[in-house]
């Protein structure tokens, strides 16, 4: 987010938006064109595996009803996990299931 200063400078805060993280690895890995998973769609997006929206590398390529599945899984799996349009309000643990870490070691071996 950025603010416009007296002198007519912006100044950015350390925060990213959930449309500005998707939009950012779109511009830096192209656009989704496949599913992780194997299946065929029309259209795929880039998940997020684990919470860290910044990091570009914390995506995979999903067709939209694996994103959905995943994301619903996730939300079933990780203790304390629960989100508001998709950002997590709270995780408190840092474990990552196994089933997450398949995922996320699959999506940096297609990197």
């Amino acid at each position: 987010m950025r603010t416009r200063n007296a002198d007519g400078t912006y100044s950015y805060e350390n925060t990213v938006t959930y449309s500005g993280a998707h939009d950012r690895v779109r511009r830096l890995r192209g656009p989704a064109d496949r599913c992780i998973f194997g299946c065929i769609a029309r259209r795929y997006e880039w998940a997020n595996l684990t919470g860290d929206y910044p990091n570009v590398n914390d995506y995979a390529q999903m067709c939209g009803t694996c994103h959905n599945r995943y994301d619903q899984a996730r939300k079933s799996m990780e203790p304390g996990f629960t989100t508001v349009h998709g950002w997590p309000l709270e995780i408190r643990s840092n474990a990552m299931p196994p089933a997450v870490a398949a995922v996320v070691s699959e999506a940096a071996h297609s990197l």
